[in-house]
């Protein structure tokens, strides 16, 4: 086999496991505005928990309460999305989930969220074929989307640096 054909048939594989991630910053944080430093221990936390890597593609969403600080200081790129009010990031991932399911070769959809809101959205997720894997906050898992999921894990915690 060629070099070149080695190469495209790994990049044709590649791209037929593809993972989309679903996050809701505002769940992962507990709704608190975290510094870049806790923002990228959680990062990394995230990384290592959902297997993400490189090729994958995100939509990650927060309210406008703590879009600035959290969204900017968050070092996975992907679509950013605000909305707020009561379940405000959970309605603004739900509504872009489609664009998502479009991506060539998805095989595996992430959910860094433990509410209940998107049981629904994974359902259709599944419907279309695709496992969905969710990664919560520690206690933070609603039973309904834990028994929904294909798979769970959960995160650990941030330690937040309350000010003085």
């Amino acid at each position: 086999m060629s070099e070149e054909n080695h190469t495209e048939e790994e990049s044709s594989t590649s791209l037929m496991n593809r993972t989309a991630h679903v996050m809701d910053l505002d769940n992962l944080t507990q709704g608190q505005i975290l510094d870049s430093s806790e923002m990228y221990h959680l990062a990394q936390r995230y990384i290592e928990t959902s297997s993400y890597s490189v090729g994958d593609i995100s939509a990650i969403a927060c309210s406008h309460h703590t879009f600035s600080p959290n969204v900017f200081n968050w070092p996975i790129s992907g679509q950013r999305l605000v909305k707020s009010g009561k379940d405000g990031a959970d309605f603004i991932l739900t509504e872009n989930v489609d664009g998502l399911l479009r991506a060539q070769g998805l095989s595996r959809v992430v959910l860094a969220s433990g509410d209940h809101y998107f049981v629904p959205t994974v359902a259709y997720i599944q419907s279309r074929g695709i496992l969905v894997h969710v990664v919560a906050p520690e206690g933070g898992l609603s039973k309904r989307l834990r028994m929904a999921a294909d798979s769970y894990s959960y995160i650990p915690t941030i330690n937040h640096k309350v000010a003085a």
